[in-house]
């Protein structure tokens, strides 16, 4: 078993190495690399924020998660529809907020095995039950006790039945 302090130094070098690595990065135009031979690079949908998860729907739609924002977002025929599927931070319950900073936020999508007939569509996200006094969501001295939870709603055509 490898000595842990040996360890964290090791994997601390390797941090420093890839911040510095970006450090030289900033400023200067990066060229994408080139596809492999058989695949293609075609942008599929732009106006989005802070995209993080996406999933395909049985009837083809895409469901593509903001993190920050909480939205869910769907692209329909080619097209990112103007209103969201639904926004999570409307259905905090009293007493929390939804919570965004670092790893939290609106992670994870999957749709119910009979999603054609209950349209049942499930939900990730992180709640902040207790905030830090003074502090503010989405900060590192925002919340001092932060839950993850996962939601059931009911599609209702390209939105989320607020009953639900």
């Amino acid at each position: 078993m490898p000595d842990r302090h040996r360890l964290a130094r090791r994997c601390g070098r390797t941090a420093l190495a890839a911040a510095l690595a970006g450090l030289l990065l900033v400023g200067r135009a990066v060229a994408a690399p080139t596809p492999p031979a058989g695949f293609q690079d075609t942008l599929a949908v732009s106006g989005l924020a802070s995209p993080c998860g996406l999933a395909f729907a049985p009837d083809g739609r895409l469901f593509v998660l903001e993190k920050a924002s909480g939205r869910v977002r769907v692209v329909k025929n080619g097209s990112l529809l103007t209103t969201p599927f639904i926004d999570v931070t409307s259905y905090a319950p009293s007493g929390s907020a939804f919570d965004n900073y670092f790893e939290r936020g609106l992670l994870g999508i999957t749709f119910d095995p009979a999603f054609a007939s209950n349209g049942y569509v499930y939900l990730y996200h992180t709640l902040c039950k207790v905030l830090h006094p003074g502090g503010q969501l989405g900060t590192s001295t925002g919340c001092d006790t932060a839950v993850n939870r996962v939601v059931r709603v009911r599609a209702n055509g390209d939105g989320a039945d607020p009953k639900s």
